[in-house]
């Protein structure tokens, strides 16, 4: 690959040979084609990525007749994908990243009390908590039965490995997603008074999750109701 750079008013204009391997009759044919670099940024979720290489190199983003290109292996790794190239059918190839098992600690602490990670029903209401604060729930694996009444909890995306759970109270918190339940398939119980979601997602909630009872609901005038 060969590179030619010159700045003209502040854009990065580059001549670039760059071989463009396809399959035509088991032929490799090359084309010459005109990049432009723009200092192209790359952000996700709202966060600035660097893409790099495999060995580390950065690989800046170019345009080429009006179609910004990207570097596959950094994106993907950004989003949680393993890349991959088969050089004999020339196949790039993306698999998603496993998460890796967490080694449950013998015990966790939530505003200063310990809690064993081997209790099977735990009660944490009405104790001010933060979504910061039920962090360490991760490791309650074991839990059955949950009650976080009561506290100023607006994300529970924490409870989507506890798995187990049968019986969950959230009502008087401060929820506006409650899509990650969809995990909690051997929930039966579900209490969401006072929070912040709308009847259509309940009402989807139920849908993925037939046999989960939603107990007394009741949608508050803090969003407008669909």
């Amino acid at each position: 690959m060969k590179n030619l750079k010159s700045f003209f008013t502040g854009v990065l204009l580059t001549i670039l040979i760059i071989t463009l391997i396809t399959t035509v009759f088991a032929e490799q044919i090359s084309k010459a084609i005109t990049a432009v670099y723009r200092d192209i940024k790359i952000t996700i979720d709202g966060e600035e990525i660097i893409p790099k290489d495999a060995n580390g190199k950065i690989v800046e983003p170019f345009i080429v007749d009006g179609t910004t290109y990207l570097p596959v292996r950094a994106i993907s790794e950004a989003v949680g994908y393993d890349v991959k190239w088969d050089d004999e059918t020339n196949t790039v190839i993306l698999t998603e990243k496993l998460a890796e098992p967490l080694d449950n600690p013998a015990k966790i602490s939530i505003k200063s009390k310990e809690y064993s990670t081997d209790l099977r029903k735990l009660d944490l209401s009405i104790m001010e908590l933060t979504n910061a604060d039920i962090e360490p729930l991760k490791y309650m694996t074991n839990l059955a039965d949950l009650d976080l009444m009561g506290n100023r909890i607006s994300d529970i995306s924490v409870l989507a490995r506890l798995t187990n759970l049968e019986s969950l109270m959230l009502d008087y918190n401060q929820i506006n997603d409650i899509n990650i339940l969809a995990e909690l398939t051997n929930l039966t119980d579900l209490y969401i008074w006072h929070n912040l979601m709308l009847t259509s997602e309940i009402e989807e909630l139920r849908e993925i999750l037939p046999n989960t009872s939603v107990v007394q609901y009741q949608i508050d005038n803090y969003r407008l109701l669909d």
